[in-house]
């Protein structure tokens, strides 16, 4: 089942600097368009990224196909594992719906469908409405959804942490 929700590039960049294999798994999700793939290749290119493909991937239009750009970019990275992708952008994800859980009708209902969107990732288990409870029920639906409400606050401020560590690791 496709989520049907886009997490923006200004969201992405304020909690990590993602990988090219990151953006490309982001576009097949659907949860990262090709035209903020542009945008990033932009931003890197303020950075000081010259790379042919990057240069080139910023000069792409609206309506250009940037798929082989993205692909070509994402294959000279060291490799990394699908578990890990699936983390990365179900706490982009996660995260990115918890900040506006205004905006949606049911916010625990769609956490569970990014929840199986992403292959189940454990660390988010705590805030699965359908996962067995590690505490006692509350008494009553609303108090138990709060929550689940603060434990998925956690996940989001641990994976923000254990996110701005990779950060500064590739930074130095």
């Amino acid at each position: 089942m496709a989520l049907n929700l886009v997490v923006p590039l200004s969201f992405i960049s304020s909690n990590l600097d993602p990988s090219w294999r990151e953006v490309r798994f982001g576009i097949d999700k659907g949860v990262f368009t090709p035209s903020e793939a542009i945008g990033l290749a932009i931003e890197r290119l303020g950075k000081g990224d010259n790379r042919n493909l990057v240069v080139d991937l910023a000069c792409q239009g609206p309506n250009d196909s940037v798929r082989t750009l993205v692909e070509q970019l994402a294959e000279v990275e060291v490799l990394v594992e699908k578990t890990e992708l699936c983390r990365t952008w179900a706490f982009l994800v996660f995260a990115w719906v918890f900040e506006h859980r205004s905006d949606f009708e049911d916010p625990l209902g769609l956490a569970e469908l990014v929840y199986a969107e992403f292959d189940y990732p454990e660390e988010a288990a705590a805030f699965i409405r359908y996962m067995p409870a590690q505490e006692p029920d509350l008494g009553s639906v609303e108090r138990n959804e709060a929550r689940l409400l603060a434990n998925w606050e956690s996940y989001v401020q641990r994976e923000r942490d254990r996110f701005a560590k990779r950060s500064c690791l590739t930074s130095t």
